[in-house]
């Protein structure tokens, strides 16, 4: 199971609705119907819940944006976080559901725009399967 990486207020725009795609700086293997686990970074260090991935696309940053911007995010902003790059991803989000409780996990995680998987032996894999 894929695991993102977010600052709260990017999880907690996925869970309320506004932010309905994640970039992504490099590709990552998911398809439509996976599970994607939100792992936040400062101050909470949990995972804190997961979504649905409704599709995913890997496109030139310039026409990627055709296909992003009606999910939540700026074009200034889209702009600022794909400067330099040539090739976007973009994840949209089907549905998006918070933990009733964070899940801590051992050793903790750094703060980091990579991907993770998260291993079925992992304490957690049940409570966010």
């Amino acid at each position: 199971m894929l695991v993102l990486s977010l600052p709260h207020h990017l999880a907690s725009a996925i869970y309320d609705g506004t932010k309905r795609c994640e970039l992504r700086k490099g590709a990552a293997q998911i398809a439509p119907l996976d599970k994607v686990v939100i792992y936040e970074t400062q101050p909470n260090r949990a995972v804190t819940g997961f979504f649905i991935v409704e599709s995913c696309h890997k496109d030139d940053v310039c026409d990627l944006w055709a296909w992003v911007k009606d999910h939540g995010i700026t074009r200034e902003r889209y702009l600022e976080y794909f400067a330099r790059r040539e090739v976007g991803f973009a994840i949209r989000i089907r549905i998006a559901r918070r933990l009733h409780r964070e899940i801590t996990l051992r050793g903790g995680r750094r703060s980091t725009q990579r991907f993770g998987r998260l291993r079925p032996s992992c304490s957690c894999w049940r409570k966010v399967t």
